[in-house]
């Protein structure tokens, strides 16, 4: 999915690998494998916290300007752009803990879901949580899906909420 760009309306998310250089900044991490985010020291001594610590904070919250023309008052337009980018982020970390969780299993992606799905069948007591059995039996967790398919399912959601948000505005 690097180097793809999904666009719903007037949004564009350009998606890029974890770790990867972005105009200075890194997606999940900084140039030397550094968290981003928590507090750091701000002006006159004031904590200043945030997830954009690189080099080019100011660029990265400009991406609110694909939003200009919508309708979206400049609050709302904030709040989409740390959506989209909260929403990425934690997709990336989840993707780099499964992945560490399948390689520290030592088993194929396949086999580490169907080892996961068994668990959950052993740990998931059906009077206790009768739905969350019902999904485990369904199947749907005894098979990997493609490495993007979760972010893309997701995502779309998150844009198909925006696009109403600025019809709803466009009314």
């Amino acid at each position: 999915m690097q180097g793809e760009a999904l666009d719903v309306g007037a949004v564009r998310v350009e998606c890029v690998e974890q770790g990867a250089d972005v105009g200075g900044a890194a997606v999940g991490g900084d140039a030397d494998g550094e968290a981003l985010g928590g507090v750091d020291g701000g002006v006159r001594g004031e904590p200043e916290v945030g997830v954009a610590v690189a080099g080019d904070e100011v660029e990265a919250v400009a991406r609110v300007t694909a939003l200009d023309g919508t309708g979206l008052d400049a609050g709302a337009r904030i709040s989409v752009t740390l959506l989209v980018a909260g929403f990425v982020k934690s997709d990336a970390l989840m993707m780099a803990e499964l992945a560490e969780a399948v390689e520290a299993s030592g088993a194929a992606p396949q086999e580490a879901m169907g080892q996961y799905s068994r668990t959950l069948r052993r740990l998931v007591d059906p009077a206790v949580f009768p739905r969350v059995a019902q999904v485990i039996e369904s199947g749907v967790l005894d098979q990997a899906d493609g490495p993007d398919d979760e972010f893309r399912f997701g995502l779309a959601r998150i844009l198909d909420g925006v696009a109403a948000l600025v019809e709803g505005h466009d009314a």
